[in-house]
């Protein structure tokens, strides 16, 4: 490895230690300076700072770099802190930092999708699908903070090309012709979520059921168990005294904190830990990490985002326990997340769950695994449990929408002229006139007639001479006819 490389890996190291663990919760301020070494990127000859240009990076570097593990995990894990600080604490105002951050992944992500069609690198595959998730991220990010900084417009814009590229999916033209559509059917049926995959308990905690697992809402803050409260505390406190000692060992082990967004065992000699609970219960622990609520309308979609991947690693490190394990998942206990303290609407935490739950069981067909959620306030419908199981039960109902209906097309109107028959007999009519007589009159000189303009009878066949009308009578009473 070139000398560069190895100063900046020395450089990023340090600043992971000094800054991004010693201030987990203002290293993303611009009091902090480090974009050059956490964040790298290729940078122009011209134009640029020199220590841009002592740590720019070209393709052969990023791949150098990214076949280092030290270098990988830490670049993975600094952009999820970033991501999840601005996502907790709100946009800093900061744009040059994002940019360079979006360049960067960019960069690595293009590298990466290059070293996999070759298999260039052992375990590419999980790399590239680490940076696609936090490309994603950042791009939700980026959509909301819509800054006009030009330098992170060209990042968001080239890494969004980048992750549509991910999938090589070129859209049909629209065709200028009349939509085929069903005859036979009314209603398009959209497949609910199976109730006995994915339920609720109304009535009991998540420690008063039968489960397999138990997941626990764990702090993405430094912080004891012994500090723990909500179902974190109830977890710790009815553990047995030797299990609170091997979670207490494991978690020291990882920080004290899990990321927001992930999830993962709680392990004793690097093997999930078989849990006994002082109710009788026991099972695995699994501790899952959610964002905090943000005030900011734009930094809502980060929140959503980072929610729904927190559900969806619950089942993911579920289904690869699975593969290897004798005694086999089934039943997932899980708490809502994010509500309560962290601040997430109950609506909003339970919708990323579903969203979450149909993600895996599009990809993961035949998982067999069931989550319920533990609500044990769920009969009050004031409490923010309600809210929750009531959501979740709102998904699971069949959702029936019209289907399009036949497309008719309205052929013009074929417009004919009117053809009047001159010979055909009419009786004259004006208001306040007799018909009878007029009727009469018709018939006496058997002439064609016709309406005039003026309301009088005109004879085509005295040339033109107007035909005079009777007085007009006025009916006055019942039954009487009274001259004027």
């Amino acid at each position: 490895m070139k000398p560069a490389l190895l100063d900046l890996i020395k450089q990023q190291q340090n600043t992971y230690q000094t800054v991004f663990l010693k201030y987990p919760n203002h290293f993303h301020q611009p009091t902090f300076h480090y974009d050059w070494w956490m964040f790298p990127l290729k940078a122009p000859k011209t134009g640029v700072t020199e220590t841009t240009l002592r740590y720019s990076v070209d393709e052969n570097d990023m791949l150098t770099l990214l076949q280092d593990k030290r270098f990988t995990q830490t670049y993975l894990e600094s952009i999820k802190k970033y991501l999840a600080n601005l996502a907790m604490h709100g946009w800093n105002n900061y744009p040059i930092r994002f940019a360079k951050m979006l360049l960067s992944l960019d960069q690595f992500l293009k590298v990466s999708q290059t070293a996999l069609k070759a298999n260039q690198i052992p375990g590419i595959k999980e790399i590239n699908q680490e940076l696609i998730s936090l490309a994603k991220n950042a791009v939700d990010y980026a959509t909301v903070i819509n800054s006009p900084h030009s330098l992170l417009n060209t990042g968001f814009t080239s890494l969004k090309r980048t992750l549509s590229s991910q999938n090589n999916v070129v859209a049909k033209p629209a065709i200028p012709v009349r939509p085929m559509v069903k005859q036979n059917d009314n209603f398009t049926t959209a497949k609910p979520l199976n109730s006995s995959d994915l339920s609720v308990d109304f009535e009991h905690s998540i420690l008063d059921i039968d489960a397999d697992v138990y997941v626990n809402a764990a702090s993405i803050n430094p912080l004891s168990p012994t500090q723990w409260g909500g179902i974190a505390g109830a977890i710790y406190n009815k553990l047995l005294a030797s299990d609170q000692s091997v979670l207490q060992n494991h978690w020291n082990q990882i920080g004290q904190r899990v990321t927001a967004g992930k999830a993962l065992f709680s392990e004793n000699v690097g093997k999930a830990h078989q849990f006994s609970f002082s109710n009788g219960k026991n099972g695995l622990l699994i501790h899952a990490g959610s964002p905090m609520w943000n005030n900011d309308p734009r930094a809502h979609a980060m929140v959503k985002s980072q929610l729904t991947s927190a559900y969806l690693s619950i089942l993911e490190k579920c289904h690869e326990y699975n593969k290897t394990a004798n005694r086999k998942i089934s039943k997932i206990a899980v708490p809502p997340l994010g509500v309560g303290i962290y601040g997430i609407p109950a609506e909003v935490s339970a919708q990323c769950a579903v969203d979450a739950f149909k993600r895996f069981e599009q990809t993961n067909e035949g998982a067999n695994l069931k989550m319920v959620f533990g609500l044990y306030q769920g009969l009050n419908k004031g409490s923010a449990d309600y809210t929750f199981g009531q959501t979740i039960l709102a998904s699971q109902k069949t959702a029936q929408t019209p289907a399009a209906k036949n497309l008719k097309v309205a052929e013009p109107v074929k417009m004919t002229p009117k053809q009047q028959n001159l010979d055909k007999r009419r009786r004259p009519f004006r208001q306040g006139t007799n018909p009878q007589q007029g009727k009469e009159n018709n018939r006496s000189n058997g002439n064609r007639i016709a309406n005039t303009p003026n309301g009088l009878l005109w004879n085509f066949a005295t040339a033109g001479k107007p035909i005079d009308h009777p007085k007009p009578v006025i009916k006055r009473g019942r039954n009487r006819k009274v001259s004027p």
